[in-house]
């Protein structure tokens, strides 16, 4: 789904010479609408290779963790040390709070690649239980893009995490209609020419500083 939505982006980027890498989460879950047990068995045991339901954690409300979170870092943090060094870093939904995420965890110095440059959210939020609150505010400079019309992860709740960072810019979006396996209403990373554009142009002002390896 992202990969498919960021092609455009990509390709621009690269014409610039950026490289946009995009890792899958490594936590497998499941679809909502896989409520059958056989279903869920049949999810359960397919290949890897050919499995499309990964995410960066699952959020546990009894004990108020992020459930695979720190096997998410240390899964970006050997990219980061084989693949880096990266200048930035883009998410969407679940990945844009883990792009806020790992930029906190990088800009506080608890892995070895430096901080990054910028990072950008799309339709991101903020990681809710308390113990996460250590790691906000973000002073890394940040990209928002906000759905006025998203229904999974609502402007509200996007603009939290705008409000965590200490060096935000925010690109609004009235939203439309992606679809891929249903209908999202606004829930997507916009990559129309001229919002393309606004991004490319934060990418390259505040990678200025970047080494002769671009990526993102």
């Amino acid at each position: 789904m992202f990969i498919k939505q960021v092609a455009a982006l990509k390709k621009d980027l690269a014409k610039r010479g950026y490289e946009l890498i995009c890792p899958t989460g490594p936590i497998k879950t499941l679809p909502v609408d896989a409520s059958s047990p056989t279903d869920r068995a049949k999810l359960e045991e397919a290949d890897p290779a050919d499995y499309p339901y990964w995410a960066w954690w699952i959020a546990d409300d009894e004990k108020e963790e992020m459930r695979g979170i720190d096997q998410s870092v240390e899964f970006l943090n050997k990219i980061l040390e084989t693949e880096g060094p990266f200048i930035g870093i883009l998410g969407l939904s679940q990945g844009a709070a883990m792009a806020a995420y790992l930029s906190s965890v990088l800009e506080r110095r608890l892995l070895n690649h430096p901080p990054v440059f910028f990072f950008i959210a799309a339709c991101g939020f903020r990681l809710r239980f308390s113990q996460y609150d250590k790691f906000y505010p973000i002073s890394t400079p940040s990209l928002h893009l906000i759905g006025e019309l998203d229904v999974i992860v609502n402007a509200e709740r996007t603009q939290r995490l705008v409000e965590s960072c200490t060096n935000a810019s925010v690109i609004r979006h009235p939203g439309g209609i992606f679809i891929l396996f249903h209908v999202n209403v606004g829930h997507f990373l916009p990559c129309s020419g001229s919002i393309r554009r606004q991004i490319i142009a934060y990418i390259e002002d505040h990678a200025a500083n970047g080494t002769d390896k671009e990526r993102l």
